[in-house]
């Protein structure tokens, strides 16, 4: 065998650390242990850790964070495991950091730093830097740009729409930053004549104005419409939001995605027979695209047309197994005709392929329509064991336990 291709077995792991105690120095960096009255860690955090040194950084500040409480956590433990980066750094955003991540969600790329500081403070900024969830990035043109890592920016996932109680999203908030934002990009392109800081001054304008007013907008800020438009979209501002994908069609904006939402936003301002005529016309385009069709089941779901909506899985060949998110449209379907039974084995088949705190509640809500409470009880403590701390099945559990024994 030639010596370039023998493998020596002497050779450390890459991106891992030597054998030893590593993990634990790392830990210590981050936790003291004297305040929290830990005496060591336990394995299975270190056998999570698995001797990756950034997971040991992230793990520390998280259990310094939450306390000893956290080292029983599954889900903490099972973000670990699977190395998902980004799910562990939004455990770490500390109350300082607030104002700061409340800008970066809003903005679409790297800005110079001083515009964070102007819309949020120093000392938030500096949080976030030290926190490692905002850093620097390489320009040829500017030395000061920083930006947030990608899970800070609101973008909305597609089976996050549907679940979105439109009473919960506050109004003006967000309008009054993207303003300020709008401001002060203006402001930094008249200081450095930057094209890219005028198409950003945009698209902050265009989520807070006048949809009537988008047309006037030539065909080079078509992508501001769209992001404009995703943005109306996911706040359930249907007519405006439809406003800003037919003005970017215009403007000659004829993607994929941009043709989904055009379809969506048509089945929710009521023009739903455009709406199905739309979808059959991408379904010709685009046969293969599972993202058709499960926006398609998903515009009967959101009006409660349940019968329609079932209708079209089954003309899809979808079944449970396919996906968690259909497994999870079969759920809805079923619970919205009161077939409660099948809505149980739907939202089982969803939780095991995918652990949601959503999928608990569906589960525990369709034994709840047909009265099993010890069974409610038992699907909530298990969502709890993974999603301590989310809201509603907390309160979901404690009202469900005043029920059993009230």
């Amino acid at each position: 065998m030639p010596e370039s291709v023998r493998i020596d077995d002497n050779q450390p792991e890459v991106g891992r650390f030597p054998r030893g105690e590593h993990v634990h120095n790392v830990l210590d960096d981050h936790v003291d242990r004297a305040l929290l009255r830990l005496s060591d860690y336990p394995d299975s955090l270190i056998e999570a850790i698995d001797r990756v040194p950034y997971l040991a950084s992230i793990a520390g500040r998280i259990i310094q964070l939450e306390g000893p409480s956290s080292l029983a956590d599954l889900q903490f433990l099972d973000l670990i495991r699977k190395r998902l980066r980004h799910e562990l750094l939004r455990r770490v955003i500390t109350d300082k950091a607030g104002p700061a991540i409340e800008i970066i969600a809003l903005l679409r790329g790297p800005v110079p730093r001083s515009i964070l500081v102007d819309l949020a403070n120093e000392d938030a900024v500096r949080e976030t830097e030290d926190l490692g969830l905002v850093y620097p990035v390489f320009d040829r043109s500017r030395e000061d740009l920083v930006a947030g890592i990608a899970v800070l920016h609101s973008r909305t996932e597609e089976h996050e729409l549907e679940e979105r109680d439109p009473e919960a999203i506050v109004e003006g908030r967000q309008d009054t930053r993207h303003r300020k934002i709008a401001q002060r990009f203006k402001r930094l392109y008249r200081e450095d004549g930057d094209p890219r800081w005028i198409r950003e001054c945009y698209y902050h304008t265009l989520a807070t104005g006048d949809p009537g007013d988008i047309g006037e907008f030539g065909a080079v800020y078509r992508g501001e419409l769209f992001w404009a438009g995703e943005y109306w979209f996911a706040k359930h501002n249907y007519p405006a939001a439809l406003a800003a994908f037919q003005a970017a069609r215009k403007l000659g904006l004829n993607s994929y995605e941009s043709e989904l939402r055009l379809a969506a936003c048509l089945f929710r301002v009521g023009r739903t027979k455009e709406g199905e005529q739309h979808y059959r016309s991408m379904l010709e385009r685009f046969p293969d695209a599972r993202g058709v069709k499960t926006s398609f089941v998903d515009c009967y779901l959101a009006l409660n047309r349940n019968e329609e909506a079932l209708k079209q899985l089954d003309n899809f060949d979808f079944d449970v197994g396919t996906s968690y998110w259909i497994a999870h449209q079969f759920g809805r379907a079923y619970l919205g005709l009161h077939r409660y039974t099948d809505a149980i084995s739907a939202f089982e088949a969803e939780l095991k392929q995918l652990t949601r705190p959503t999928a608990y509640l569906d589960l525990a809500a369709a034994y709840r329509r047909i009265g099993r409470r010890s069974d409610v009880a038992r699907v909530l403590r298990q969502g709890l064991k993974r999603y301590a701390k989310h809201f509603r099945l907390r309160v979901n559990y404690g009202c469900n336990f005043m029920l059993m024994y009230s």
